[in-house]
């Protein structure tokens, strides 16, 4: 079955949707008049909206509400058979939409902002988490997920489909599904969704390979230019609708990431548009911090930050900028100052001129910070060859060193060997005389010993099968065992023998050895 790109965003939208398991099964319809929580949500989302764009996504969302349950709506016709709510545990939300018996679209959730603990899981973990990691824990879950609707389903076909973070989970669940669902995949989108970094590209080359060019990546915001794209992927800039497309405010730039504003034709598909100089550059500037260690500590400060109460908060941002002036301005007065000066002729110039500084003004300075990043790596790898080969020499001379102690250590110890009584002994004494045949004979008499204990152990059984032993007694029961351990001893006189004989052998061998040699 062939979705149309709206179709597809709808899905997205279904997964932002607070539906529980038990609603599996049941259509959106059925849900949505049955059930007021996620009306009343979105009465209250348009309660809340302050400025103008957030009253348009409000009433959007509200529109598209009354559409699903319309009862000539398609959409309220798709089934939510099945639900995956990893939210608690790592930020994920993902659904699995039937819309007929043969096809079913995989949706799932982006980030989210409603409290401190889903901002960490959502934005730090998984958005802040793609710089410098090969995959993240939201991935992960994403790709367990098709492998369990690929166990417990078996449609004909499907699709997958998600905005933002939700649109990273997509891609990455159609690269990672297994085997024979990914070959049933026809459509796998990412709406305005950020990128992959390098790590994660190289660890699944094959699989980009063989599944990239299913992949369509719709982006209209700066979110969906962040870091690279997939090798292969249908990536393309869409306009969005006339309340933000081309507008340079800081409002228009931070909401257009929303669903509401792509603009589609009367076919239900987008349109192409331009990418906005901003996006272009964060975009940039993205690549530049993925290519350095930066990602892992910014994900690390942020993660202790949220980490923080409220008041905590306020103190540790307050003391930290105040702290961070104090000492630019100790070590480096002129930077800093030059710094603070460009921080505020920013924020004035977004005010006066929202164009200026989106177009020229931001992009100029985000040059001079990706340069400043770079420039930055440049030292911290000449840095780090410097002491790489200072570790490398202190290798060597420690090696030197633990030679000459070595050889002290020798020499010592043979200084105290040369002294012992051993050795005094054995320099006068250079040769040993040893009489094999005296041992051979020894061991010939040890063998006598152990046959005649033998023939005795021998008769002493036949006397007993003869005459037969009272078993009553517990005396002759003791004297019984005394005997047999008496008699036992031949085998341990076998033994002593072959030693001797062997050990005969061995010195005759060595002997006739040093006179061939001598």
């Amino acid at each position: 079955m062939e979705y149309s790109d709206r179709d597809l965003l709808v899905a997205t939208q279904i997964a932002y949707y607070d539906i529980n398991t038990d609603d599996q099964g049941r259509t959106l319809r059925e849900i949505f008049n049955e059930d007021s929580t996620i009306y009343d949500k979105l009465i209250d989302n348009q309660t809340e909206a302050k400025s103008e764009l957030e009253k348009i996504r409000a009433q959007q969302a509200i529109d598209l509400y009354h559409e699903i349950v319309s009862s000539d709506s398609k959409y309220g016709d798709w089934i939510i058979k099945d639900i995956k709510n990893n939210n608690e545990e790592t930020g994920f939300y993902g659904c699995l939409i039937e819309t007929s018996d043969k096809s079913a679209i995989v949706g799932f959730r982006g980030s989210e902002s409603s409290s401190d603990t889903q901002i960490k899981k959502d934005w730090v973990e998984a958005d802040l988490g793609l710089l410098n990691h090969e995959a993240t824990n939201q991935q992960e879950v994403a790709t367990e997920y098709m492998k369990y609707i690929n166990e417990e389903y078996d449609y004909e076909n499907y699709a997958t489909s998600g905005h933002s973070l939700g649109g990273n989970l997509s891609a990455h669940a159609g690269l990672t599904a297994p085997e024979e669902m990914r070959n049933k995949i026809t459509q796998c989108y990412s709406f305005d969704g950020p990128g992959f970094s390098n790590e994660y590209i190289a660890e699944h080359q094959d699989e980009i390979e063989a599944f990239g060019t299913k992949i369509t990546h719709y982006q209209w915001s700066l979110v969906g230019e962040l870091l690279y794209h997939l090798p292969g992927e249908k990536f393309k800039t869409i306009k969005t609708k006339d309340e933000v497309y081309g507008k340079n405010d800081m409002q228009s730039l931070t909401q257009k990431h929303d669903t509401c504003f792509v603009e589609f034709d009367e076919n239900g598909n987008v349109i192409s548009g331009e990418m906005d100089v901003l996006a272009a550059t964060v975009g940039r500037l993205s690549k530049t911090i993925e290519n350095n260690d930066t990602g892992n500590a910014l994900i690390a400060v942020v993660s202790w930050a949220l980490s923080l109460s409220g008041t905590q908060k306020k103190v540790v941002g307050i003391s930290t900028v105040i702290s961070t002036l104090l000492a630019g301005y100790v070590v480096c007065p002129k930077t800093t100052t030059v710094a603070l000066i460009t921080t505020l002729t920013i924020i004035v110039c977004a005010v006066a001129d929202p164009d200026f500084c989106a177009e020229k003004l931001i992009p100029f300075v985000a040059g001079i910070a990706e340069g400043a990043i770079e420039i930055s790596a440049c030292i911290k790898k000449v840095i780090r060859n410097v002491i790489d080969g200072m570790k490398e020499n202190v290798k060597k001379l420690v090696d030197v060193i633990m030679r000459e102690i070595d050889q002290l250590l020798n020499k010592v110890a043979q200084w105290f060997y040369r002294r012992s009584a051993g050795y005094s002994y054995a320099a006068a004494n250079p040769y040993i005389v040893v009489d094999t045949t005296t041992m051979r004979t020894y061991a010939s008499s040890l063998s006598a010993l152990s046959r005649r204990a033998k023939n005795l152990d021998s008769s002493m059984n036949s006397l007993y099968r003869n005459l037969g032993i009272d078993w009553s007694s517990i005396a002759t029961l003791a004297a019984l065992l005394k005997a047999e351990v008496v008699l036992d001893f031949a085998g341990r006189l076998d033994k002593c023998a072959d030693y001797l004989n062997q050990t005969a052998e061995d010195f005759e061998n060595v002997e006739r050895a040093l006179i061939t040699e001598g």
